[in-house]
């Protein structure tokens, strides 16, 4: 009995109201984020990866982005499809798609090596890089997107009460 009455006062306008409230993620700066982390880690790997491994090592560079950039955008869609349901839904999107993005960026990585016949580890390398980048870009772009979405509209703004 006590627990039920604890549970309906419980945060009536406080972080379970905020939790139920959309939240505001836009496809284009999904792209940008994910984008840019993908750009800036083959930018600053070319150089070391000509140096170490030669042409083939760019070939492998070139093979791994894809391989993780395809799945990094399919579960960006995914949550952009929940964030209707507040930020414990876009959060728990999130977690769960960890779950095929890292098995499907691997496959598509065998895969590629597979069929060009890359050498495995420089393969492989670039598709660890990528792939934590590419966390990185989605992470900064959902911590800004539930930033923005906590914040109070502004005085004057519609929905101000």
């Amino acid at each position: 009995m006590m627990t039920a009455a604890i549970q309906s006062d419980a945060c009536p306008a406080g972080p379970c109201a905020q939790s139920s409230r959309p939240v505001n993620l836009r496809f284009p700066a999904m792209l940008g984020y994910l984008l840019g982390a993908l750009v800036l880690a083959a930018a600053v790997g070319v150089v070391p990866t000509w140096r170490l491994a030669g042409p083939a090592g760019l070939t492998c560079q070139l093979s791994a982005l894809p391989a993780v950039a395809v799945p990094f955008l399919a579960s960006g869609i995914v949550v952009l499809s929940v964030a209707r349901r507040g930020i414990r839904a876009v959060a728990a999107a999130f977690l769960l798609m960890g779950l095929v993005r890292l098995p499907v960026s691997l496959a598509l990585g065998a895969g590629a090596w597979a069929v060009w016949d890359l050498p495995a580890e420089a393969l492989m390398i670039w598709v660890a890089v990528f792939y934590l980048a590419s966390l990185g870009g989605e992470t900064i772009w959902l911590i800004r997107a539930a930033q923005r979405s906590s914040q109070p509209p502004a005085r004057g703004a519609k929905g101000w009460s």
